[in-house]
């Protein structure tokens, strides 16, 4: 599991580091390029845990419920939970990529094939409960 220090950055450098983090990660300009900055920075199970909080929020942002979230992504409920929870408070950058891609017709075709394959694995799991409103 991904570990932090426990000894504080000072303010400033925390600030330089998250800012140097956030130009590298804009400065990128297609697929590729960002996996291989995710390949070079990333252990495996960095990835995953990200890769899994993006679609915990996709999912909840589709309205499926946080049991059927739980199971189709093999994460707890308490973790969809807390993601719930931020989106409620914060949110505001899930859903302006989310928006963006949906913007984009390649994205958007890539989406609801996302869907489809989410909704299929759902009726497997005998889990397919989706409210029909979007979060």
């Amino acid at each position: 599991m991904a570990q932090v220090s426990k000894k504080s950055l000072e303010r400033n450098i925390e600030e330089a580091v998250s800012d140097l983090f956030l130009k590298g990660v804009t400065e990128l300009n297609d697929r590729t390029e960002a996996a291989f900055l995710m390949q070079d920075l990333l252990t495996s199970t960095e990835k995953t845990i990200i890769s899994k909080r993006l679609s915990v929020a996709f999912m909840l942002s589709r309205g499926y419920d946080q049991r059927t979230i739980a199971k189709i992504l093999k994460v707890s409920t308490p973790t969809v939970w807390r993601m719930n929870e931020k989106l409620k408070q914060k949110g505001s950058g899930v859903k302006m990529l989310f928006n963006r891609l949906e913007s984009d017709s390649k994205w958007a075709e890539f989406l609801g094939r996302l869907e489809a394959t989410i909704d299929h694995a759902s009726i497997a799991l005998g889990t397919n409960s989706r409210k029909k409103k979007k979060v």
